[in-house]
C-alpha cells in the first residue's frame, strides 16, 4: 500500500502508447490443443495447473517512453465440481493497465473446443484492495477438461514487482521470462526454492527460469504460508540515458531519498497546526517518553486510519481537520509532532508484514516496504502508527523478527521481538466445592501481558457494551460453557496501559456444574477444563513449512483446592506431564505439569513456553507433542472417592 501511494505521488503518469517491439505479438497458443496426460496421483487432485507462463517485457513506446507489457498464459485441468466452480471465470486486472489482447477457451475430454467471445467480458470496479477487473466466464467447461486463457496488459513501467509462482494446487510447469532493452538493467531474486533467473539474449536482455512439478502449498497451522510461497521479485536497478550516463534507480539510498521527500517534507502551515496541537496537549514540561506517549494517545484516539490516496489523506492540515488519514499521512503527522516537541532521537522505519513477505535486506526493492514504524534507539522501543491496539513499547508481532529500512539513514535495522518475560498469559484459579459436590466455585485471576495484552485490550476496547460482555464471558467460560459469572472486575483495561506493558487482568468469581459428574458414591472432577479450550494439532500429511508461533510466549496456570471432607482424591499422577524441544541442551519449548499436596491442599502448576517465534519443520513432531500436551491436559480428570465408614 505504501509503495503504491508513494509511486502515485512521485512518478509522473502518461497515457499508454503502444511500443513497437514487444515480443508478445509473436507468442501464441497451440492451434490444435489436446488434453494433457496426468499421472494417476494428479488425476485424483481437484485441479492441476498444467502450464503457467509469464512474460514481462520492457520496451520503448512511440512517445519515447518506457512501457511494460505482461503476458500471462495458463492451462488448468479441472477434475472436480469444486475446481470447475473455482476456475470457470477469468479475472483480468485493468487498474492503470490497458488490455492489448485476451482470449480463452475450454477443451473437453472429447477434444471439443469452445472459445470465449470477447464481447462477453464484464467489468468489476473497486474489488477491495485489488482495484478494477474485467471478468468473463468459460463456456463448455466439464470435469476432466481444461481451461486455457492468455492475455497481455500494457502499463507504465513497474520499478519493482513480484510474481508468485506457487499455488494451492500443483503446477506442472512454471516459466517466467523478463525482457528489457540493453540500456535498462532488470535484476531479480527468487525465493523459497524457485530457480534463479538466467541471463540470455543479444539485442535484448532476457532473464528466464523454469520449474517443473511445483507442489501445492497447503494451509498449515503455525505457518506463514503467503510468505513461504515460491516467488520472484524483480526491479529496474538502473538505466543508461541517451548521454551514456547510468542512473541508479532502486538502491536503498535512492529509495530512501524518494521516501524522504514525502515523509519529512516540511510545510509552514503544517508546522503551525502541529505547534498549536502540542500547545493544547501541554507537553512543554514532560520528559521525552511522556511526550511520545501523549502524542500517540492523542493521534490514536482522535485520528482514524483509512485506506485512500490523494492530498486529503497525507496533508497534515487535512488530517487534523478531517480526523482521518492513510498510513503515509499518519507517519508524516507523527514525525512532525515528535520533531516539533523536541524528541530528538527517533528513526522512521519501513518494513514488511512477515506473514506476507520477509524483508530481504540484500535486495533493495519497494516490494517489501509495506508499513511504517517509529523506533526510539535510546529506549529501544517502537511505535506503530497503523496498529491501534499497540502502544509505545513492543513492535507488533507481524513486524518483529524481521528487517526494516531506516529512512533517516538508508541503513537496515533488525526488529527484534519481546521475550517470554514480557509476553505471557497467567491464570490463577482457586476452587471450592459445596457439600452437595454438584458444582465448582472458582475465583479466577486471568492476566495477559505483552502481545497478548495488546490484542486482548483491543478486542475488548473496540466493542459495544454487548460485545464487551461477550468478551468477558467467552474468556471466563472457555472449556465450561455452562459457567455462571457471579462477579467480575477488569484491571488495566485501558489502551494506554499497553505503553507501560502492564498486565491486563480479568478477576472473577464463577461456578460451573459441568466440571462435576457423579459416578455412584464417587465424583469425577474434570480439572483439566479449568485451563480452557486448547489447540490440538493433527498430522495427516508430512509437514511442508517451518513453524511460526507469532511471538515467544509463556503460559502459567496455577490451580489450587482443598480435598473435600469425606473424600480422597485419585488420578493425580495423570496430571504429571513433560514434553519439550531440546536444542543445544536447552529447552526452547516445553509443556510441563505437576502437583503438590500439603495436608488437604492440592496445588497444580502448569507451565508452557516457546522461547522462539520460529522453529524449523524438523522440530515439528516434538513441537506437535508440546502443543498437544496442553490439549491432553485439558481432558484430564480426577476422581473424588467417598471414604467408607465401615
Amino acid at each position: 500500500m505504501i509503495k503504491t501511494l508513494l509511486t502515485a505521488l512521485l512518478l509522473s503518469s502518461a497515457s499508454l502508447a503502444l511500443a513497437q517491439d514487444f515480443n508478445y505479438k509473436t507468442y501464441e497458443w497451440e492451434t490444435r490443443p489436446a488434453i494433457h496426460p496426468l499421472s494417476p496421483e494428479e488425476e485424483k487432485e481437484g485441479a492441476v495447473i498444467i502450464k503457467d507462463t509469464r512474460i514481462i517485457e520492457y520496451a520503448m513506446g512511440e512517445d519515447a517512453r518506457l512501457y511494460m507489457a505482461k503476458t500471462l498464459h495458463k492451462i488448468i485441468r479441472v477434475n472436480s465440481d469444486k475446481a470447475m466452480e473455482e476456475y470457470n471465470k477469468v479475472y483480468v486486472p485493468v487498474t492503470n493497465q490497458k488490455i492489448l489482447s485476451v482470449k480463452a477457451r475450454s477443451i473437453a475430454k472429447s477434444g471439443k473446443i469452445v472459445e470465449m467471445d470477447n464481447n462477453s467480458m464484464k467489468e468489476l470496479k473497486n474489488v477491495g484492495e485489488y482495484g478494477n477487473f474485467k471478468i468473463f466466464a468459460i463456456e463448455g467447461l466439464e470435469k476432466g477438461g481444461e481451461v486455457e486463457y492468455m492475455y497481455t496488459l500494457l502499463s507504465s513501467p513497474k520499478e519493482s514487482g513480484r510474481e508468485v509462482m506457487q499455488s494451492d494446487v500443483k503446477v506442472k510447469q512454471a516459466t517466467l521470462e523478463i525482457l528489457s532493452p540493453r540500456n535498462v538493467e532488470v535484476v531479480t531474486q527468487s525465493y523459497n526454492g524457485f530457480p534463479q533467473l538466467d541471463v540470455q539474449g543479444k539485442t535484448k536482455i532476457i532473464l528466464t527460469a523454469k520449474a517443473e512439478n511445483i507442489p501445492a502449498l497447503r494451509d498449515e497451522e503455525y505457518a506463514t504460508r503467503k510468505a513461504n510461497l515460491m516467488k520472484v521479485d524483480y526491479k529496474i536497478a538502473s538505466f543508461t540515458n541517451m548521454y551514456g550516463t547510468t542512473v541508479d534507480v532502486s538502491s536503498w539510498r535512492v529509495i530512501t531519498e524518494r521516501y524522504n521527500k514525502v515523509v519529512f517534507e516540511e510545510k509552514p502551515k503544517e508546522y503551525n497546526k502541529v505547534a498549536k496541537l502540542l500547545k493544547n496537549l501541554k507537553i512543554e514540561r514532560m520528559n521525552e517518553e511522556q511526550k511520545i506517549k501523549t502524542i500517540e494517545q492523542y493521534i490514536k484516539n482522535a485520528i482514524t486510519l483509512r485506506d485512500g490516496s490523494g492530498e486529503e489523506y497525507i496533508s497534515i492540515e487535512d488530517i487534523l481537520s478531517n480526523k482521518f488519514g492513510n498510513e503515509l499521512g499518519l507517519i508524516r503527522l507523527y514525525q512532525l509532532c515528535l520533531k516539533t516537541a523536541g524528541v530528538a532521537n527517533y528513526q522512521v522505519l519501513v518494513s514488511s508484514n512477515r506473514y506476507e513477505a520477509r524483508f530481504d535486506e540484500f535486495f533493495a526493492s519497494f516490494n517489501n516496504l509495506q508499513h511504517f514504524l517509529l523506533y526510539f534507539p535510546k529506549y529501544h522501543k517502537y511505535l506503530s502508527p497503523a496498529n491501534v491496539e499497540y502502544r509505545y513499547g513492543m513492535a507488533p508481532y507481524m513486524f518483529a523478527n524481521n528487517h526494516s529500512l531506516v529512512l533517516n539513514s538508508a541503513a537496515v535495522h533488525y526488529i527484534d521481538g519481546a521475550d517470554t518475560t514480557l509476553n505471557y498469559i497467567r491464570k490463577d484459579v482457586r476452587l471450592t466445592f459445596p457439600a452437595e459436590m454438584d458444582y465448582v466455585e472458582m475465583n479466577v485471576a486471568y492476566a495477559w501481558n505483552g502481545h497478548r495484552a495488546a490484542g486482548m485490550r483491543g478486542a475488548y476496547h473496540y466493542q459495544n457494551e454487548q460485545g464487551k460482555e461477550e468478551f468477558i464471558k467467552g474468556n471466563l467460560s472457555s472449556g465450561m460453557e455452562d459457567a455462571q459469572i457471579i462477579s467480575k472486575k477488569l484491571i488495566n483495561e485501558k489502551m494506554d496501559h499497553s505503553a507501560e506493558n502492564q498486565e491486563f487482568v480479568l478477576q472473577s468469581s464463577l461456578k460451573a456444574g459441568s466440571l462435576m459428574e457423579k459416578a455412584g458414591n464417587d465424583i469425577i472432577f474434570n480439572v483439566g477444563r479449568v485451563i480452557g479450550k486448547q489447540t490440538e494439532l493433527y498430522q495427516e500429511n508430512e509437514r511442508q513449512q517451518d513453524i511460526d508461533m507469532s511471538h515467544p510466549i509463556q503460559y502459567t496456570y496455577q490451580i489450587s483446592f482443598a480435598i473435600p471432607a469425606g473424600y480422597t482424591v485419585k488420578g493425580m499422577d495423570d496430571l504429571v506431564m513433560d514434553h519439550y524441544i531440546l536444542e543445544k541442551k536447552e529447552k526452547i519449548a516445553q509443556f510441563a505439569a505437576n502437583y503438590t499436596i500439603h495436608g488437604q491442599t492440592v496445588t497444580i502448576l502448569v507451565k508452557e513456553f516457546y522461547t522462539q517465534a520460529e522453529y524449523t519443520k524438523k522440530n515439528y513432531d516434538a513441537f506437535r507433542k508440546v502443543i498437544n500436551a496442553a490439549a491432553d491436559f485439558s481432558k484430564t480428570v480426577l476422581v473424588f472417592e467417598r471414604i467408607s465408614n465401615e
